[in-house]
């Protein structure tokens, strides 16, 4: 193994990270988990629907508001999918703007009405045709006074001139009243997925650039096919007016596995061995945990091609991670004898991150559905 280290993106990595690029590569990058919390209990955010937000809490799936509070958190992850995301736009914009130019069109016509009757009023007290001004101005309904009456329209003309101009002003000047985002993209993934979604976290500004904010935005992609290029557009409402955009953050997810794309915070690209070494080097370093943590699935394919998907669901597997992460393992409840070498050959390349005692790795035992070792498509 080659011992020195290159810094990569503010990491320090093994030279082999320049790697041919036919080599099957994990992508390790810093995503974002999300979580919510309902009557006091946390739950983490595996899946949104139209009106419904999916969390799992102590191996259990549940289904929530999706007014429940949001908090996230940035943790580092590692896969073999890729995305592809093109052609951001994001703008920034006043919701209102439409209905305040509707409202100004009526508030000009309604000045002109205003004055108008101001003028016929002003008229009906030189003229001898009051009986005529009458009608065209609603004598009666003030009584019978002319001059109340011209009172009460020039008091309308001033009440229509102020928000004319505050309308003007509005219109003018949106950006003074920015509340909604326009957000678009396009997409292309190196796997189907089902179930997509899509989070975004939003950095901006308000009280004249003095606070920054973040906040989680999400919308429901549904399922997108491989190698297929998807155009997304969507409206976030609900920013606090006058707001100024300053980042955008993207973060694609199927059923709570996130993917990432080549703008991804701290995105390197290594192949299994460099992977594990590295992130094994900076475990070991740190408090570790009372049990052995799972450095990443292996793929389902082979699995699939040995025995049935039912019996993959039946299947588990009695593990013995030894100090350096590598695993030994038996077999409980495999019906396809002839399956047993190649199956556990297979599960012999899973890589764990030993469990840790008083500051020291140790070897532990797990017995675990084989469905959660290896990746099942969402």
């Amino acid at each position: 193994m080659v011992s020195r280290l290159w810094k990569v993106l503010g990491l320090w990595v093994l030279p082999s990270v320049l790697l041919a690029q036919d080599e099957p590569l994990n992508r390790m990058f810093t995503g974002l988990d999300l979580f919510s919390e309902v009557e006091g209990a946390e739950y983490q955010v595996v899946g949104f629907a139209k009106d419904r937000m999916l969390g799992t809490r102590d191996g259990k799936l549940y289904s929530m508001s999706l007014t429940s509070s949001l908090r996230y958190q940035f943790v580092p992850k590692i896969t073999r999918r890729k995305a592809q995301l093109d052609k951001v736009v994001a703008e920034p914009f006043y919701s209102r703007y439409w209905e305040d130019f509707q409202a100004l069109q009526a508030t000009t016509s309604g000045i002109d009405f205003a004055e108008d009757v101001y003028n016929v009023y002003a008229s009906s007290h030189t003229r001898s045709g009051a009986r005529f001004s009458t009608l065209l101005t609603g004598e009666q309904a003030s009584g019978g006074n002319p001059s109340l009456g011209k009172t009460e329209s020039l008091a309308k003309i001033e009440a229509f001139d102020s928000l004319s101009y505050d309308l003007e002003y509005r219109l003018q000047n949106p950006e003074q009243f920015f509340d909604s985002l326009k957000l678009a993209f396009s997409l292309t993934l190196s796997h189907t997925l089902k179930n997509a979604y899509a989070v975004i976290l939003v950095r901006f500004r308000t009280d004249n650039g003095r606070k920054v904010h973040q906040r989680p935005l999400h919308r429901v992609l549904g399922e997108l096919n491989k190698d297929e290029s998807r155009n997304f557009r969507f409206n976030f409402s609900g920013f606090p007016s006058g707001f100024e955009m300053e980042d955008l953050e993207f973060h694609f997810y199927s059923t709570g596995l996130e993917i990432p794309h080549q703008d991804s915070p701290g995105l390197i690209e290594m192949n299994d061995e460099d992977s594990f070494a590295y992130l094994l080097a900076k475990y070991k370093n740190g408090a570790g945990k009372p049990e052995p943590i799972l450095f990443k699935p292996l793929d389902s394919g082979p699995v699939m091609s040995l025995i049935s998907p039912e019996e993959v669901r039946r299947v588990k597997v009695d593990l013995l991670v030894r100090k350096d992460g590598t695993v030994s393992m038996d077999l409980v409840n495999l019906e396809t004898a002839s399956a047993s070498t190649g199956l556990t050959q297979y599960l012999e390349g899973l890589r764990f991150f030993p469990a840790k005692e008083s500051g020291r790795a140790i070897e532990a035992r797990l017995f675990l559905p084989l469905t959660s070792l290896i990746h099942l498509d969402g």
